[in-house]
């Protein structure tokens, strides 16, 4: 019987990049493959015409003195959705997004998603990203909707985010899962008193996939 391949949705390459969201793109591939699934990395970038358009946003910004969350500009979410190639989709039974919420916004597929991320658009107004125009407001909930909207299965790090996904955009229980992020560090790297400081603690965490130990909104890939 012929593995399961998750396609890996991500501008980093899961499988060198270490740096990457603090690890977790880099160990939550490694956590998917240890559950012995295939993972093929899927692309895409932010095409050289959207400086442009960054442009104009920044004279915005500056004319009005508000702040732009540049990622979420729906124009170059569609032009990064628009740069993956669609036959690494199609070879692909599922697909997998590390954040990346603009891009799974503007993507035309019918594979189940899984999408993790550690927040919600909402929760981060005025708590990391201040003063921001309303349209800027305006065009990430419109994305964080519709990315979450899309996904099959939504992993959040804390209950904080999950709760914000269920009250604000409406997104229903079964949906929703939690687990926490771990220090994304191999054991072997870990010295001695700091690894029995972290015993059981686990070193990263990752979903539940089918086929592996542990079900529901606490479930571990080891």
């Amino acid at each position: 019987m012929a593995k399961i391949t998750f396609g890996y949705v991500s501008k980093a390459n899961p499988f060198i990049d270490r740096k990457a969201w603090s690890g977790t793109i880099f160990k939550i591939r490694e956590s998917i493959e240890q559950a012995g699934y295939t993972v093929r990395w899927i692309p895409y970038t932010t095409p050289f015409f959207s400086k442009f358009i960054l442009g104009l946003y920044h004279l915005y910004a500056k004319l009005t003195g508000k702040n732009i969350v540049y990622s979420h500009i729906p124009l170059i979410a569609r032009m990064e959705a628009h740069s993956i190639d669609k036959k690494l989709i199609a070879g692909c039974d599922m697909l997998f997004f590390s954040g990346g919420s603009q891009v799974l916004s503007r993507i035309e597929t019918d594979k189940p998603v899984f999408y993790l991320s550690d927040a919600t658009f909402e929760l981060m107004v005025d708590y990391y990203w201040p003063n921001l125009a309303a349209c800027s407001v305006r065009y990430g909930n419109s994305i964080e909707q519709r990315a979450l909207d899309k996904a099959s299965v939504i992993i959040h790090s804390s209950e904080w985010a999950s709760n914000s996904a269920r009250d604000y955009y409406h997104i229903p229980a079964s949906k929703l899962n939690v687990i926490e992020f771990g220090a994304n560090i191999d054991e072997d790297k870990i010295q001695t008193p700091v690894k029995q400081e972290f015993a059981g603690g686990g070193i990263c965490s990752a979903y539940c996939f089918p086929g592996s130990t542990g079900s529901g909104r606490a479930a571990r890939l080891q």
